[in-house]
């Protein structure tokens, strides 16, 4: 059962109730610490959410309205509350809406492991200082002790939807490097909402605690790239690079987050030039054809971004609903769900580009 969703614009805030006055400033001076060093001079619309047993609500605010109505989303009793590190252009939380690329962060889940399952947030704070920080990954801005688990971040220099494949490729050579830890794949998307510091996590009643390492640096993407991942070079500054011999995964992850951002984008771009109608084999516009292939690819890529195919699947029935005759959830559902077959296969297979080659990739649509 999909989630109930309800998007507000960036006008609607006040609809988050207020009705008791907030007692705990330091909790809200940690949730402004967070906002204002991932969204510094952020001009898009940040995504918040708060989730109970019940519901799950996101609200799109501008950096000034989310500092000062940051305290309403805290003061909600019974509910967790997650923010964007990235921003979007328009009130929807789409990977192909990214305004801004703020940061890199992963989510450690290290009490999924049976060899941490007992450790504290400390004892896993210790082991990613000395054996992870400055050696295998850089040293992060800050991290998030999420209640149970941790979330990483490191700042970089802000970045349009353009680099999104090459901060993909970095996302997931993070993810690589301390999957050992309980890193979760699903952490790294670029829309990925994470928990906000000063809230109070419901699984253990713990509030959520932000420890900074360094509020001033703010890193390159592609310094990191060129430190931590060097053969990724000559591929980002030429696009069509050949080099002889076996490519590593990062490589390939890299080669395939550009080709399938670049069709997700061009999907999307169709759609919106045909006003929501699509084409029939004799060249005209009408209501009914090609809506299946098209939810279907844009159910598959959006999978090779967000690794997590419950956002894939919201995302690809918004997109169904751009068309001017949608098809209903359920056939959407149908439809596609050989694209999560597809993707769950490349994945499996070491990220085996050949694996999908002669099936969602070679699928052409009519202009």
């Amino acid at each position: 059962m999909l989630a109930s969703i309800r998007n507000l614009a960036d006008d609607n805030y006040d609809n988050i109730e207020d009705e008791k006055p907030i007692i705990n400033q330091a909790k809200i001076d940690m949730d402004i610490k967070q906002i204002e060093l991932t969204h510094r001079n952020d001009d898009g619309f940040i995504t918040i959410a708060v989730k109970n047993e019940d519901e799950f609500i996101q609200y799109h605010y501008k950096i000034n309205s989310l500092v000062e109505n940051i305290g309403k989303a805290l003061n909600i009793d019974d509910a967790n509350v997650y923010i964007t590190p990235n921003s979007f252009f328009k009130p929807f939380r789409k990977i192909e809406n990214i305004r801004k690329l703020n940061a890199l962060y992963l989510d450690i889940d290290f009490y999924n492991l049976e060899k941490f399952e007992n450790h504290t947030f400390e004892a896993i704070k210790y082991e990613l200082e000395h054996d992870y920080f400055k050696s295998v990954i850089p040293l992060p801005n800050f991290i998030v002790n999420t209640g149970r688990g941790a979330a990483i971040y490191w700042l970089i220099e802000p970045l349009p939807y353009r680099a999104l494949p090459l901060w993909n490729a970095v996302q997931a050579y993070f993810l690589e490097k301390l999957k050992g830890i309980g890193a979760d794949s699903k952490s790294i998307d670029s829309a990925r909402l994470m928990r906000l510091a000063g809230s109070t996590n419901l699984k253990n009643d713990k509030a959520a605690e932000i420890i900074i390492y360094d509020d001033n640096y703010i890193n390159s993407l592609r310094e990191i790239q060129e430190e931590y991942l060097p053969t990724l070079t000559p591929y980002v500054k030429n696009p069509i690079h050949k080099a002889k011999g076996k490519k590593s995964k990062v490589i390939r992850l890299y080669i395939i987050y550009n080709l399938h951002f670049s069709r997700l984008l061009d999907l999307v771009k169709l759609q919106e030039l045909r006003q929501g109608y699509c084409r029939n084999s004799s060249g005209m516009l009408i209501e009914d054809t090609q809506r299946e292939v098209m939810c279907f690819l844009h159910r598959y890529w959006s999978n090779c971004f967000t690794f997590d195919d419950d956002k894939a699947i919201k995302d690809t029935l918004d997109f169904n609903n751009n068309f001017v005759k949608p098809l209903n959830e359920r056939e959407v559902i149908h439809v596609t769900a050989s694209a999560n077959k597809l993707y769950n296969e490349w994945m499996l297979n070491d990220f085996n580009i050949k694996k999908t080659k002669d099936t969602a990739l070679n699928v052409k649509l009519q202009q």
